[in-house]
């Protein structure tokens, strides 16, 4: 691993971050090397404008060989149209989690580990190492890719279907577009199988108990940056969603280059792309909210639990007035630590059981608006 040596103090938290930094790459689990090199640079907008570069000039290359230099016609005209779509949002999703990447990093160097031990630190890199071992997460990215290329080519067989036997010497454009829907849905599933890691980091806290406040377990700093972390993650899929549910724009162009409004593709895509960007979004951060919610009550009822004790005993006790002020402080303090330990955000809560519900509201409202309704 990227890990250097360093000092006892510092080793396992710098491990982390060397691991993050290895797993991440340049855009959350996806490596773009390629772009790298040409614009030198790792910034959103220079990688997002080198891919409208190639990939657009690739694109076009690949429609004028199919047409012969003409304007694209029937199935061609609908390729040309996904291969236009394909270039543009994966631009901008190469810009949305490039930024990401960059604000993960910045919130673990500075709003978790400086407050967390080297305890915590460890037990999140033998967490994510796990994770990352895992069979069914390493072969999800190739299997999901494979159905989602299947699945797109049989719903988009009738609207491109005369490409299969008019294009000459063979159907380029429609390899191209098949190459690259197998590609991009691998690496989207690589991003969102490398996005899940915050629950390594919630999973961890009850490693590191003993950071939290007394009186305030919730309002720690460890606990706070690692709601942060989870808002963070929970706002990219809301972002991510509406950039890859801009396929049913394609229905705007009309009959030559546009896909139908009743298009199979599009009632299979989208499904796919909500499952796989809020679906899994929401799980992630309910997931990790509800385990950094169950350290800080146990926090909060261990150290209750201590005070119990003594005020079992006080109650016991012969009652004089020194007692009952005792137990006066100390059933204070009780409440105090207790109150402290709530954690929960309604607003994240509110927004993640939300999200989802967007996905059929954008198939009623398609069908209620759509060209052909009613």
């Amino acid at each position: 691993m990227a890990a250097r040596r360093l000092s006892k103090e510092e080793g396992a938290k710098a491990a982390l971050i060397a691991d993050l930094e290895d797993r991440f790459g340049t855009t959350m689990g996806v490596r773009l090397t390629l772009l790298e090199r040409l614009v030198r640079s790792r910034g959103a907008v220079p990688l997002a404008l080198a891919w409208l570069l190639l990939y657009g000039a690739a694109a076009g290359l690949i429609v004028w060989w199919a047409n012969d230099g003409r304007l694209p016609d029937g199935g061609h005209a609908k390729l040309a149209s996904l291969l236009a779509w394909e270039t543009v949002h994966f631009a901008v999703l190469i810009a949305i989690t490039r930024l990401l990447t960059t604000q993960v990093l910045d919130i673990v160097r500075g709003d978790i580990l400086p407050f967390a031990s080297d305890r915590y630190a460890a037990s999140v890199r033998t967490l994510l190492a796990e994770r990352h071992a895992s069979p069914h997460l390493r072969f999800l990215p190739p299997i999901v890719a494979a159905i989602t290329l299947a699945a797109s080519v049989w719903a988009i067989r009738a609207e491109i279907e005369p490409v299969w036997w008019t294009a000459r010497p063979f159907p380029v454009d429609l390899l191209f577009w098949a190459a690259s829907t197998l590609l991009l849905a691998y690496l989207a599933m690589r991003v969102v199988v490398t996005a899940t890691f915050p629950r390594a980091f919630a999973a961890a806290l009850e490693q590191d108990l003993h950071c939290l406040y007394p009186l305030a377990a919730a309002d720690s700093p460890l606990v706070r940056g690692l709601a942060r972390l989870d808002r963070t993650l929970l706002v990219f899929w809301a972002l991510v969603f509406p950039v890859m549910a801009s396929v049913m724009l394609l229905i705007l162009p009309g009959e030559r280059f546009g896909l139908a409004s009743h298009s199979p593709y599009l009632f299979i895509l989208i499904p796919i792309i909500g499952f796989f960007s809020l679906g899994v979004g929401a799980q992630v951060y309910l997931g990790s909210e509800s385990a950094i919610g169950t350290a800080v009550r146990r926090c909060s009822l261990e150290r209750a639990q201590a005070l119990q004790r003594e005020i079992v005993a006080l109650i016991d006790g012969p009652g004089d007035e020194a007692s009952l002020a005792r137990l006066d402080r100390l059933t204070r303090l009780h409440d105090q630590i207790m109150a402290g330990g709530r954690y929960g955000s309604r607003f994240g809560t509110t927004v993640s059981l939300i999200l989802p519900l967007v996905l059929p509201a954008i198939a009623i409202v398609e069908k209620l608006f759509g060209p052909d309704a009613g």
